[in-house]
């Protein structure tokens, strides 16, 4: 499958990202025009928002029928969102895109390009810089971790990875917190999906600050790698099988 001929459902979840939202979804339909597909949704989650966030999503759908909008009460999560969204798509090919305008559309339009090339297309951050240190320290010690954990060799476990929707679908989707990447990437790499990892480039948050590294959160994580570790090292699901792991700079 070629990329002008690739279906794509777009997950955008938000929490109160009235101010980002307005930029994030042309940066996302300027990107999809960029990589020539012409079939899309664009699945929008106003995440229990206090602003009027949920507002300018409704505009957005009010303007263009390939966008849909769920409104959750009360507020459920990045995972949860990302794993209604997995069930809701109609598109073979899935992907989850914060509404916070971080992601650049050239950027984007490089990595849908590359759909049907492999099982899953996997970002890297490659301008770390624009990140707060304490984030990029924390980010590289999560990586290690997971690669060390599991036996894996992945730059980055937090992108916007693009999944064949049948693959998400033949493996559990039940973690709802910031580590749902990364435990569905560890369960289908290791059952030996292929896949492409491709760099990327983010823009600096222009408002608001991310909730991953609040106490509740990083208990979560911990607690959903460790379920994972018993799943993979100790129960021995996901055995790995024949593996291709390509890069693309």
């Amino acid at each position: 499958m070629t990329a002008t001929t690739a279906r794509l459902t777009v997950i955008i979840p938000c929490y109160n990202e009235e101010k980002n939202l307005p930029a994030t979804v042309p940066e996302i339909t300027g990107a999809l025009q960029g990589a020539a597909i012409a079939d899309y949704e664009i699945l929008i989650f106003n995440d229990c928002s206090k602003d009027k966030t949920g507002a300018v999503a409704d505009a957005f759908a009010r303007q263009n029928p390939r966008i849909k909008v769920v409104h959750n009460n009360p507020n459920r999560g990045f995972g949860y969102n990302y794993c209604k969204g997995v069930e809701l798509a109609s598109a073979p090919y899935i992907v989850m895109i914060p509404g916070d305008n971080e992601h650049v559309s050239a950027s984007l339009a490089e990595m849908f390009k590359l759909i049907g090339k492999a099982d899953i297309i996997i970002p890297h951050v490659t301008n770390t810089e624009v990140r707060p240190p304490i984030r990029r320290i924390i980010s590289r010690l999560f990586t290690f971790c997971i690669n060390t954990l599991f036996d894996l060799h992945l730059r980055y476990f937090n992108g916007p990875c693009v999944h064949k929707k049948d693959l998400l679908l033949s493996v559990p989707l039940q973690t709802f917190d910031f580590a749902y990447m990364a435990v569905t990437l560890v369960r289908l790499i290791r059952r030996g999906a292929s896949y492409l990892e491709v760099g990327t480039q983010l823009r600096p948050r222009v408002d608001g600050l991310t909730s991953a590294f609040r106490i509740k959160n990083i208990v979560s994580v911990i607690h959903s790698i460790l379920s994972l570790f018993w799943e993979v090292r100790v129960q021995r699901r996901w055995e790995p099988q024949s593996r291709e792991a390509d890069h693309v700079s």
